[in-house]
């Protein structure tokens, strides 16, 4: 198997490898368009390309126990995975190449967008320390406005998915001005339309199984899984009340 995802994708998911630099790509449409499939295709390109495999340069099919393995490291479904992740790569001084978030609207509840949970304001706070530890973090989610202002911020690229297979990719460029009250924004150059194939059924039902105990994890354990509700107030004992 040869994954080979858009050229001008390709480019730059490598930049952001070979530059020390830092991606956010958000692959958006309506469901059931294929943003997983391309969401895989980008992660397993990475891995052809920039990670060891063990045993050293395995061979063997893409659901081999080590196949298996590299896919469950880099496609995360909450954000509590996204986060410890990107802990863990700070702890150990690691740089991920990649990865993926895929559904975030469906874990991420659209309440705490708005109202921002606090251990989501405080991974966003820290989000500029990232760079160092993370190249590319590819985000699929139906609707761009899902994703938090403070996370879309670093948006460097956007997929708008049209129907299954075929996207519009844009590239975000800061450009500077000297007129008005912003000195600079951020413009979309309009970039390619895309199409991208379906990943071996193998690897797609690899993936599915992934996605269906993250399914049963989040019956079982919403308070877990979901950033659904806010913090209790504390509560304040007679001696420190102000009433």
């Amino acid at each position: 198997m040869n994954f080979q995802p858009i050229p001008e994708i390709k480019q730059l998911i490598r930049e952001a490898i070979i530059n020390n630099k830092h991606n956010v790509i958000v692959i958006w449409g309506e469901l059931g368009t294929g943003k997983t499939t391309l969401m895989l295709q980008m992660l397993l390109w990475i891995v052809k390309n920039f990670m060891k495999i063990e045993p050293a340069n395995c061979k063997c099919d893409y659901l081999c126990p080590h196949w298996k393995k590299v896919l469950n490291d880099l496609t995360k479904f909450t954000f509590w995975e996204i986060r410890d992740t990107i802990k863990k790569a700070v702890t150990n001084n690691i740089r991920l190449p990649g990865l993926g978030w895929d559904d975030l609207a469906v874990y991420f509840h659209r309440s705490n967008i708005q109202y921002m949970h606090p251990a989501v304001k405080d991974f966003f706070s820290k989000y500029n320390f990232v760079r160092p530890y993370l190249a590319n973090l590819i985000i699929t989610v139906p609707n761009i406005h899902f994703v938090p202002e403070q996370l879309l911020a670093f948006a460097t690229a956007d997929i708008w998915v049209q129907s299954r297979g075929i996207g519009d990719f844009d590239r975000a460029k800061l450009r500077r001005s000297f007129w008005g009250a912003k000195r600079s924004w951020t413009k979309y150059y309009d970039g390619y339309d895309v199409t991208w194939k379906p990943v071996p059924a193998d690897v797609y039902k690899e993936y599915e199984k992934m996605r269906h105990q993250h399914a049963l994890e989040a019956f079982e354990k919403p308070e877990e899984i979901f950033v659904t509700t806010m913090p209790k107030p504390k509560a304040y004992t007679e001696e420190e009340s102000l009433f």
